[in-house]
């Protein structure tokens, strides 16, 4: 039981990361000057991160809440 519940919240994290580091890589490759930077990709990360981070935390503390 705690496996599937510990594979449920890296899943929402990885997903929920993931759907906003392609919605920040869409963002940069729109609004770009049509020079393709790599470096200019890099930022996405940190939000992608944090957002991934905290749906996991979120979900970690419903689980908590509800045992």
């Amino acid at each position: 039981m705690a496996f599937n519940l510990r594979r449920a919240i890296v899943r929402n994290g990885v997903l929920s990361g993931g759907v906003c580091l392609l919605a920040g890589i869409g963002y940069t490759v729109y609004s770009g000057d049509g020079n393709f930077n790599p470096v200019s990709l890099l930022w996405p990360c940190v939000p992608a991160l944090g957002v991934g981070g905290f749906a996991s935390w979120q979900i970690a503390a419903k689980i908590m809440k509800g045992v």
